[in-house]
């Protein structure tokens, strides 16, 4: 301790951005995580009530705050020596032998009476911080004023301050988004985990990363929501004969034509043995969002923690956000994605193309995508559905694939039913059962691809498939098809046709 009397804790104070004053109450900070590490989950839970999320100035304070929610969240009563082991198993910071002593000199520094008191100051103090933080980026919003871009300043700052006054409660401090950079880059999954697709590399939506399932009016988008939808609540399995992960709670922002929405969710799950589980489950915003999310970036996460949802499906982008073909609008949407995606939800998003490919074909890039380059840029996954409205057959193509391209596919929808099947799928163990010879990748691309000049990323597409399925035995990879050529391709025999010839 000081000879002040008050608790000398490790680590340094809160953003530089503040410090030439003390925006913040020292007392109240300790007084308020000396009562929780008293380990009453009731005077946590009182505390949390008030506290909007982490509003600790001092790093150490917020670093202790986590952990003691993080108990509290578990059941655990967070006394100092519970909270130092979570702190062990969690933060990578935790390696002084004096952090534990200083734990317990804040364990006795909690006041007599525990009461909201002080944490309202801490929370008075974290909104003054806001304001001040907002005002230095208005200084420098200001700073860099463009006559040409004056409309888009002002609206930037109206949504910072709508930011402070409106929705305070739900700000996250910086240091909540802190990780350190070994658990960042050693830490992830080997393997992506996925939402939407298989282990073999066909993944169409991956976890941490948006899909985005594009088309013309009336292709299906809807339907191939609601399916993915229906798999996420656990009453199917499988989409596209591709597994779809079970989830939460689903939030889907029905802004375009809500009733047409319904409609097309009665075909996919208008079961009646379903609804406890799809009222209990599945919420629905009918029409637009209260405010633009190009605007308001934090409204997004915001609704969807209002809902309980761990998924959203947006239907459609255009109804969230106006001028997505401007570079402010699209990064105000991809800055409102981006902060969902970073705290746990999963986002569909379903959204148009503004382009025909060559000749009125299917468009074939990510430029045929209505919008500004930030909103395909940002998405994980760009899924594309191309046909005329209310075609019983639809094409599928990937666009943007998280891993290996998937597709295209003929995908037939039935209407009346609410499904959509896969109709044509060249199976290459099959094809390669036909082939005495064998097939190459180019002779594997041409099936896939339904053409006669497949392009060489097309060619390395079907490589990587068939290599996937040496992999699984079901595929030999021979030599050569002319020995005597060094650059002649190789060729994949059925592994069930070698063992019959032998």
């Amino acid at each position: 301790m000081t000879a002040g009397g008050k608790i000398s804790e490790p680590g340094a104070e809160g953003p530089p951005a503040v410090a030439h004053k003390a925006l913040y109450d020292r007392a109240a900070e300790t007084a308020v995580l000396g009562a929780c590490l008293l380990g009453r989950l009731d005077v946590v839970a009182a505390y949390r009530e008030v506290l909007p999320g982490n509003p600790f100035y001092v790093v150490k304070h917020a670093e202790v705050w986590r952990h003691i929610c993080s108990l509290a969240d578990d059941g655990i009563p967070p006394d100092h020596l519970t909270v130092a082991e979570r702190w062990k198993e969690r933060g990578a910071r935790f390696v002084d032998p004096d952090d534990r002593v200083w734990l317990l000199e804040l364990y006795g520094q909690a006041p007599l009476f525990a009461n909201t008191a002080h944490a309202q100051t801490v929370a008075k103090w974290a909104a003054v911080r806001s304001v001040v933080e907002v005002g230095l980026r208005l200084h420098q919003l200001g700073e860099a004023a463009d006559l040409d871009r004056v409309d888009q300043m002002l609206n930037q700052a109206k949504a910072d301050l709508a930011a402070v006054v409106i929705d305070r409660p739900t700000r996250q401090p910086w240091h909540e988004h802190l990780v350190d950079g070994a658990a960042f880059a050693l830490d992830v999954p080997a393997s992506v985990p996925l939402l939407w697709g298989a282990d073999d590399g066909r993944v169409l939506w991956a976890e941490g990363e948006s899909l985005m399932l594009v088309g013309p009016p009336g292709v299906g988008k809807s339907t191939i929501a609601g399916q993915v939808v229906a798999a996420r609540l656990g009453l199917t399995g499988e989409v596209l004969r591709l597994p779809v992960r079970a989830g939460g709670r689903v939030l889907w922002l029905a802004c375009d034509r809500p009733a047409q929405i319904a409609r097309s969710l009665r075909r996919t799950i208008g079961r009646e043995d379903w609804r406890d589980v799809i009222a209990e489950r599945l919420v629905v915003w009918k029409g637009p969002p209260p405010a633009d999310f190009g605007q308001r970036p934090d409204l997004l996460l915001a609704m969807a923690r209002d809902a309980d949802a761990d998924t959203v499906v947006i239907d459609s982008m255009k109804d969230v956000c106006t001028g997505l073909t401007e570079d402010a609008p699209a990064a105000g949407y991809n800055r409102a994605r981006q902060m969902a995606l970073a705290n746990g939800v999963q986002l569909l998003e379903l959204h148009h193309t503004t382009k025909y490919g060559p000749n009125g074909a299917a468009p074939t890039e990510l430029a045929n995508v209505y919008g500004n380059q930030q909103l395909t840029g940002g998405a994980g996954s760009v899924v594309l559905l191309w046909g005329k409205a209310g075609d019983v057959q639809v094409t599928l193509s990937h666009l943007k694939p998280v891993q290996d391209v998937v597709g295209p596919y003929l995908v037939s929808h039935d209407h009346m039913a609410g499904t959509s099947t896969i109709e044509r799928e060249p199976d290459l163990v099959l094809l390669a059962a036909h082939a005495p010879a064998g097939i190459t990748a180019d002779e594997a691309a041409r099936a896939i691809k339904q053409t006669t000049k497949p392009r060489a990323a097309d060619i390395e597409h079907a490589r990587r498939q068939l290599e996937r399925l040496v992999a699984r035995g079901l595929l030999l990879k021979a030599g050569r098809r002319n020995v005597a050529d060094p650059n002649s391709p190789a060729t994949y025999h059925a592994a069930a046709q070698e063992e019959d010839d032998r």
